[in-house]
């Protein structure tokens, strides 16, 4: 390792101003219909300020390791990445109840459908959008009127707790905290005329709140039967269900956030092989559904989400290549219909880009292809 500082934060690691991930530094949302759309995470600046420098990782000074950049591209170009799988994305996400998507939505559709009628119907009587909130709490039904609040917070409100929205007697308090951030009644209407009826993505997104509770655990449970099914000759170690966090500085000696909770940890004999995360997206930037991982719960942007799994990547490699591990691998398992949303995919696709061969994300049908022995014991 070289004692020059590192070109990108000239030694200064902490609150670096670097291009934006999602727009490259244009300023123009990429991802939207129209051409000169404000980016979502910059909001035109074409610049972030990252929490830690990406390429020092906080260490200051540049890495000369025991690889290089060429090597480890060489080794990991011909592999499918997770962006690679983006265009067939429905066919490898899997539902917390044991259901693979998208076997569910004949169901789905046939449940929520009249709720996304309702909710058209509410939306063209509105003349705004603080109208359009109070409509939907006139609603007598309390079932379509807490299914009605969770579409307005995909449509209007994405910043708003959802649990929240659902207080009839808060209505008022409401809109006068979140109604100036509340998305235009105009924009709304153009957005909601753009999706098909029933709209599938949001008929899962939905269908995934009846069994709000067990999403988290029932995923980490199936991760651990896979890995350990795959890999008889490892040891997986992490709390199936409702069992404590793996703490990091438990496993690694002086870790510089001994308190960092991690899902599950890989082992070969007391060789730590990789270190991992599991989330389950019902929605858009919301909570982890697993009370294990509080760390992650309630992310309600893009930004900080894809910032906080930025910043553990950085920190987990960092450590291990300043200990002389760079071995160890990093594993997002991330499932559920909200990836399918939004810039949820590119997202996670960015943090695996910006470690080759040594951070993986996956869903849990990924698994036995892309976590394999070969490349946790590379």
């Amino acid at each position: 390792m070289t004692g020059e500082h590192c070109s990108t934060c000239q030694g200064r690691p902490n609150d670096v101003e670097i291009d934006c991930p999602n727009c490259g530094g244009t300023g123009y949302d990429p991802t939207d219909e129209k051409p000169f759309a404000q980016c979502h995470e910059c909001y035109g600046d074409g610049t972030i300020v990252a929490d830690v420098c990406p390429d020092c990782f906080g260490f200051e000074d540049e890495y000369e390791g025991e690889y290089d950049d060429e090597e480890l591209e060489s080794n990991v170009t011909s592999e499918k990445k997770f962006r690679d799988y983006k265009d067939e994305a429905e066919a490898w996400i899997t539902l917390a109840t044991g259901e693979y998507y998208p076997d569910i939505l004949p169901d789905a559709c046939r449940l929520y459908e009249p709720v996304l009628v309702e909710f058209g119907l509410l939306l063209k009587a509105s003349h705004s959008s603080t109208n359009f909130f109070s409509s939907i709490m006139e609603t007598r039904n309390q079932w379509m009127r807490t299914q009605l609040c969770r579409v307005f917070k995909k449509y209007v409100s994405p910043q708003t707790p959802v649990e929240m929205l659902k207080r009839k007697s808060d209505a008022a308090k409401i809109c006068a905290q979140f109604g100036d951030s509340f998305r235009s009644i105009v924009e709304v209407q153009q957005k909601f005329d753009t999706r098909p009826m029933p709209d599938e993505a949001l008929c899962a997104v939905l269908w995934e709140y009846k069994d709000r509770g067990k999403k988290g655990y029932d995923l980490t449970e199936r991760l651990f039967d896979v890995l350990r099914s795959q890999h008889v000759g490892l040891v997986v170690t992490g709390p199936e269900r409702a069992g404590k966090d793996v703490l990091l500085g438990n496993v690694l000696k002086d870790y510089p956030k001994p308190d960092r909770p991690v899902d599950f940890v890989i082992h070969d004999g007391k060789k730590v092989l990789a270190i991992g995360l599991a989330r389950y997206d019902s929605d858009r930037g919301g909570a982890q559904e697993d009370d294990r991982t509080g760390q992650y719960r309630g992310l309600g942007d893009v930004y900080k989400r894809q910032g906080q799994y930025r910043e553990v990547a950085q920190e987990i490699i960092g450590y291990a290549d300043s200990h002389g591990m760079q071995h160890i691998k990093v594993i997002y398992v991330n499932d559920g219909p909200g990836l399918l949303l939004g810039s949820m995919w590119n997202d996670y696709s960015y943090i695996e880009d910006q470690w080759p061969g040594r951070v993986k994300v996956v869903t849990l049908r990924m698994v036995p292809d892309r976590i394999t022995a070969e490349w946790l014991r590379s």
